[in-house]
């Protein structure tokens, strides 16, 4: 989805440049041209390097309840995912699908493949001295408002609620490998 399609705008006008654009500073259309060309190709580049960085890690232990809060967050994300398209839930979805909830865990979920992704996000922050103090962090959340459609810096505190911490530093990673990484064709 755009950002356009996240807040349900189909198109560009003054109205929305102000509920929206107002959260990161942009009053033209020709400054969210520019922010979304910069978003794109901050994601880009992350997309492009980030198995080779995962791929450098290894998780060897996790904390139980770890494991249990970020597959009841799972859970809950795809069963919202499944009734958006007419089912009750991942065990409904499945059964008409003809797959067991099992494959769909296995395929979907991979609790252990997020746990060792948190983990690299916040070793990254923390050796790149990627600081998180008041006014980063209402920053960062006012791009991640403007940037999923939510009206405000609060509703993505609401939203994300316990990952918030995780959702700063996973797009001040992002951001810092976007303004330090030269990506060649090779």
């Amino acid at each position: 989805k755009s950002l356009l399609s996240y807040a349900d705008i189909t198109a560009v006008d003054e109205a929305y440049l102000n509920k929206y654009g107002s959260l990161v500073g942009i009053t033209t259309e020709e400054e969210l041209d520019a922010y979304i060309r910069n978003l794109i190709e901050m994601v880009n580049i992350y997309n492009v390097i980030w198995s080779d960085v995962y791929n450098c890690f290894e998780l060897v232990s996790y904390n139980e309840e770890a494991y249990n809060s970020l597959y009841a967050d799972t859970e809950k994300y795809y069963n919202e995912q499944v009734a958006g398209l007419g089912f009750s839930n991942v065990d409904e979805y499945c059964e008409s699908n003809g797959i067991t909830k099992e494959e769909f865990e296995k395929y979907y979920y991979k609790i252990e493949d997020q746990i060792l992704e948190r983990i690299i996000h916040i070793v990254i922050a923390k050796q790149q001295n990627l600081e998180i103090n008041d006014e980063i962090r209402e920053k960062v959340l006012k791009e991640v408002a403007f940037q999923n459609g939510y009206e405000s810096a609060d509703d993505v505190r609401e939203a994300f609620k316990e990952d918030i911490d995780f959702t700063i530093a996973n797009y001040l990673v992002l951001k810092w490998f976007s303004e330090n990484t030269t990506v060649t064709d090779d």
